[in-house]
């Protein structure tokens, strides 16, 4: 059985139109938002024989615009075994998603992580050692 719809064919293309730009109008205010972009693994498609990198968007405070940083390869090309590489850079990518998520900010060398104000001396203390745990990491990393 089939049933007669309510609207034409160009009604049903206007209708998804529509939809489709406020989808991206939906997007696009929520990228003006953002500060930074969640950090993506680049795998060159699998392929070993190519270069593998970490890649996010931080958004310059000057221009307000989101600038793609450098990526981070962190020796993980010389990693042969395309699963063992993904991993290595899965890590690098969940400590750079928590670095930036804890208000750690790319600048062209390094990262500046703001402590939190101080709350009580065991909190800082722990808090303290996580930043030093990561820059430490960081740097072995970079």
């Amino acid at each position: 059985m089939y049933y007669k719809t309510a609207f034409s064919m160009d009604e049903f293309r206007r209708r998804l139109r529509i939809e489709y730009e406020n989808e991206y109008k939906n997007e696009y205010c929520k990228m003006k938002s953002l500060l930074f972009s969640k950090p993506k693994i680049y795998d060159a498609g699998g392929d070993t024989s190519k270069r593998w990198y970490v890649y996010f968007y931080y958004r310059n405070p000057q221009t307000g615009k989101m600038e793609r940083q450098s990526p981070i390869y962190q020796n993980a090309n010389r990693i042969k075994d395309a699963r063992e590489r993904k991993k290595y850079l899965t890590d690098i990518r969940n400590v750079l998603e928590k670095m930036l998520n804890e208000g750690c900010v790319p600048t062209a060398t390094n990262f500046i992580c703001r402590l939190p104000p101080k709350t009580s001396a065991k909190s800082t203390g722990s808090i303290r050692f996580f930043f030093t745990f990561l820059s430490t990491l960081l740097l072995r990393l970079f």
